[in-house]
């Protein structure tokens, strides 16, 4: 995802995603929208709707949630 004005952590979350992939091939989303709130609305929006589409296509549980314990863990390591 790349947009602009985001908080150092979020960036820190972005790097984390992309490093911690399964799969080679990374889109990037190019924000949309006058400010930041509206950049990361329309990337969650758009991101959300690609991920379940994807999931479906590929016969997978869009509503399984088994990497967000590892990325909580990321996240609680960085103060």
């Amino acid at each position: 995802m790349i947009c602009e004005d985001l908080d150092e952590r979020t960036d820190s979350r972005i790097a984390w995603m992309e490093e911690n992939l399964d799969r080679k091939n990374v889109w990037k989303i190019f924000c949309e929208g006058n400010t930041p709130l509206e950049r990361m609305i329309y990337a969650a929006h758009l991101s959300d709707w690609i991920s379940v589409s994807l999931a479906l296509i590929r016969g997978v549980n869009p509503t399984s949630m088994d990497p967000i314990p590892k990325l909580k863990r990321h996240l609680s390591e960085i103060q």
